[in-house]
């Protein structure tokens, strides 16, 4: 008596659903457009001479979507709610201290506002809003943190919400600034405190 045999069902690799064909093509479209954006980043920095920092600082703007900003930034900046930044465009320092200071923190819910002629270091940290106790995926409403014109902040710096700091001042490397101050006065220390008053403003 003879043993039956059975047929055995391999599986079916080879069939593609239209659900496996769609997320492929999804996947070469956006491939396509990120080729398409770097090759077209590349064109126009080549023909506008933008090399270096400057490069790379808009390949982390363009192509990774990240540090958008009213200005390109340094491209170890991190920037949070970019569109609530304040500054002036035709300020030459302002554009500067943005693309070549590093590793620098702007964090925007609430606002930043920052005046003409005001430069900073490498690490400082503009934080415009706090969490909110009761649910830290929330932020708690400040006015805006006001930075006015001529303003020298020394590196790694920390700007706490609600902080207005008056013109032509000066902040000490490292100082963290948790209330509003005055023009012209020199800030140092955690908190930042007055440590000289009545510097000559810059004009």
């Amino acid at each position: 008596m003879g043993l039956a045999k059975r047929s055995i069902r391999r599986p079916r690799f080879g069939i593609m659903t239209p659900e496996i064909w769609t997320i492929i093509i999804l996947i070469l479209l956006y491939i396509l457009y990120q080729v398409v954006k770097y090759l077209l980043i590349l064109y126009l920095a080549r023909r506008y001479k933008i090399t270096g920092l400057r490069f790379l600082n808009w390949v982390t703007r363009w192509i990774f979507g990240q540090n958008k900003a009213p200005v390109p930034v340094h491209w170890t900046a991190q920037v949070i709610a970019g569109d609530k930044i304040t500054v002036p465009l035709d300020d030459q320092g302002v554009k500067n201290s943005f693309a070549w200071s590093g590793n620098c923190y702007y964090q925007a819910k609430n606002g930043i506002e920052i005046g003409r002629g005001v430069i900073w270091g490498p690490g400082v940290k503009f934080i415009s809003a706090n969490h909110d106790p009761a649910d830290m995926a929330q932020h708690l409403p400040e006015v805006p943190v006001i930075i006015g014109p001529n303003v020298w902040i020394g590196a790694g710096a920390v700007i706490l919400p609600g902080v207005e700091i008056g013109q032509g001042s000066i902040i000490g490397a490292g100082a963290v600034v948790t209330k509003s101050f005055g023009p012209g006065v020199v800030l140092a220390g955690n908190p930042a405190r007055i440590i000289k008053q009545n510097i000559n403003i810059r004009s």
